[in-house]
């Protein structure tokens, strides 16, 4: 069997593709990331599986297509439209700067505090209060930088206590109260 390119990728960017309206594809045979319209159905085998993003939901819904990305360090959606993290993306074992700014996010799945490798996790302008920044993200060892600036947060979010290796926490431009 033939590797593709996909598997040997160090960095994505997505950034500025708007997944309400595509549905992102990446194929695992191949390079190339195509895009394609929606069906006119509203559910098809492909999102079941796991295979494509975006459909017509203004989130990613899944990040399966990344499972061939083994040696991905850096992943840059900026701008997408996306509401929701996937779980899933915590797959990503190598890992180690996460950009998801610009976007309509207001929670942080906690399996994001189960990547070893991540260094840099950029929320920057986002809809994310202190609820729904998980305290066990703090926990991190490889965590150094948290910009969770342009966000909805009113108090710090909770378990930043424990950030052990954390270097540089943005906060600003937040509704923080004292």
């Amino acid at each position: 069997m033939a590797k593709s390119v996909v598997q040997f990728l160090k960095g994505l960017d997505l950034s500025g593709t708007d997944v309400s309206g595509q549905r992102l594809r990446i194929e695992s045979s191949g390079s190339m990331v195509q895009e394609v319209r929606p069906p006119h159905s509203d559910s098809e085998e492909g999102e079941e599986r796991g295979g494509s993003v975006g459909a017509r939901d203004p989130r990613l819904q899944t990040f399966g297509w990344t499972e061939a990305m083994t040696r991905l360090q850096w992943l840059k959606l900026r701008d997408t439209g996306m509401q929701y993290l996937d779980p899933r993306l915590a797959k990503l074992s190598s890992l180690e700067h996460l950009t998801l700014s610009k976007n309509e996010i207001n929670q942080i799945p906690e399996d994001l505090a189960k990547m070893n490798s991540l260094r840099v996790l950029n929320l920057r302008k986002n809809k994310l209060t202190a609820k729904g920044v998980p305290e066990e993200i703090f926990n991190s060892k490889s965590l150094q930088v948290v910009d969770l600036s342009y966000n909805n947060l009113e108090s710090v979010p909770r378990g930043l206590g424990s950030a052990s290796s954390l270097l540089v926490l943005n906060l600003s431009k937040n509704m923080l109260k004292s």
